[in-house]
């Protein structure tokens, strides 16, 4: 009897060892299971956000969790460039001044000095190439000749078509001296008269004389001539004992007197 009771006692024992072992068991599975859910949710599992407000102690409010979208993969633009054409700035134009260079002495070769100019006035004498040009004064002959301009020497004592015109070798007639004894005074330079009515006469140099003072005074220089003939006078030498005696007859004529 204590046999049977001994072993029915040892029988609830397993009994109970295999029905704790049983929900043991299966409360491992439910926390396994539970564990697994929290770190696996699925779609149908909601997930409790630890933010949201509870409306109660007991009932906690589950947010879903909203599933994780891989964006598709935009496609890079493609960036074309784009160019501007920016004008370069045009200079504005500046004015340099730079200073001219000096130029170097050139040896030019000694030249005559050009004649006057020619200004007409009426009754009056031009021999272009020596630079004379001026109007004659009459004057009665063996009356003092004054210092400037060109003197008819020939009231009462001068012959027929003779034009006998004086003027010092300091004044009006200074180029004939000088251009005597360097050479530019030469047979063949033109010169004009214009009488006292406006008449121009167109005259050359046909001789050229370089006298004692005794010869000049001797007559020939103021004589009469067979033709229209301008004789000019002036003095020479260191003390004026020459004279200088230019003979010129119209253009086209040929002088037959001395």
């Amino acid at each position: 009897m204590s046999t049977i009771h001994f072993c029915r006692g040892r029988q609830r024992g397993r009994r109970l060892a295999r029905y704790g072992l049983v929900v043991m068991t299966i409360a491992i599975v439910a926390a396994l299971v539970l564990t697994a859910t929290h770190l696996f949710p699925t779609s149908s599992t909601p997930i409790v956000s630890p933010t949201a407000t509870l409306q109660s102690t007991s009932t906690p409010i589950a947010t879903p969790l909203s599933p994780t979208l891989t964006p598709e993969p935009v496609p890079s633009a493609t960036l074309t460039p784009v160019v501007t054409l920016t004008p370069e700035p045009v200079p504005s134009p500046t004015l340099t001044l730079v200073a001219a260079p000096t130029p170097r002495p050139t040896l030019a070769p000694t030249l005559k000095p050009s004649p006057k100019p020619v200004v007409r006035v009426p009754y009056s004498f031009t021999l272009p190439a020596l630079g004379i040009s001026g109007p004659i004064g009459d004057l009665k002959c063996g009356n003092v000749l004054p210092n400037l301009n060109i003197w008819y020497w020939g009231s009462g004592c001068v012959g027929d078509n003779n034009l006998l015109l004086l003027s010092h070798n300091s004044g009006a007639f200074k180029p004939i001296h000088d251009g005597y004894h360097s050479g530019a005074l030469k047979i063949g330079l033109a010169a004009t008269y214009e009488d006292k009515a406006g008449t121009v006469h167109q005259y050359v140099i046909s001789k050229i004389y370089d006298v004692t003072r005794a010869d000049s005074n001797s007559g020939w220089v103021w004589a009469a001539t067979s033709g229209p003939v301008i004789t000019l006078v002036t003095c020479d030498g260191t003390n004026n004992q020459l004279r200088i005696i230019v003979r010129l007859t119209p253009v086209g004529t040929t002088v037959v007197d001395s």
